[in-house]
């Protein structure tokens, strides 16, 4: 092993394995691909509640100009939950959850709020301060409200300096189906 190896770049063998091996990365990279579209089906986006009569009955809740991007944001959580897009599917269920939480306090006519410290501009506002508000003004039940502390801070996890310095937020499958559980039911409590 003290001697390199010089190839010739023009020799048939080193261009068919040079081919071969190209092929090879080529054929791996669309199987990949294909697996990624049999996870995506009806039928699976179905098993985690994400079904047509479920969009009609969030666009016809919600006013066009809060329903089109609330939609957007829900359908893109949906399919990267199924796809296994934890990170994407986390922060889009926290997109959604917020769009949802805005929406509810503009329908009071809530711009503006005193917490207990400081007062929040609604538009502003981060997830865990519209989740109090939410709660405080009745709009989320007890229960929603306590279970959406869970996920408060998961939002943030598209910074990827904050997934590297807290350990205590994993975006793991686990993580992923919580976000997405929590929005479920803060859209079950909105459209009844």
């Amino acid at each position: 092993f003290n001697k390199a190896l010089s190839i010739d770049s023009k020799n048939v063998i080193y261009i068919r394995n040079i081919d071969r091996v190209e092929n090879r990365i080529q054929a791996v990279w669309d199987e990949e691909i294909q697996k990624t579209s049999k996870w995506l089906s009806s039928k699976k986006l179905a098993e985690i509640g994400y079904t047509r009569q479920y969009v009609l009955t969030i666009d016809r809740s919600f006013e066009k100009d809060y329903s089109n991007n609330l939609l957007r944001d829900i359908r893109e959580s949906a399919i990267a939950l199924t796809l296994e897009n934890f990170k994407s599917a986390i922060v889009m269920s926290g997109s959604a959850i917020e769009s949802i939480l805005l929406y509810l306090l503009k329908q009071k006519k809530i711009s503006t709020y005193q917490l207990t410290n400081h007062k929040v501009s609604i538009i502003e506002a981060g997830l865990n301060d519209l989740l109090e508000i939410s709660f405080r003004e009745k709009l989320i039940s007890k229960n929603l409200f306590h279970f959406a502390q869970a996920i408060k801070d998961f939002r943030n996890v598209i910074h990827p300096g904050v997934e590297q310095r807290k350990k205590s937020i994993r975006v793991d499958k686990e993580n992923a189906n919580l976000s997405w559980i929590v929005l479920k039911k803060l859209i079950d409590e909105s459209t009844q």
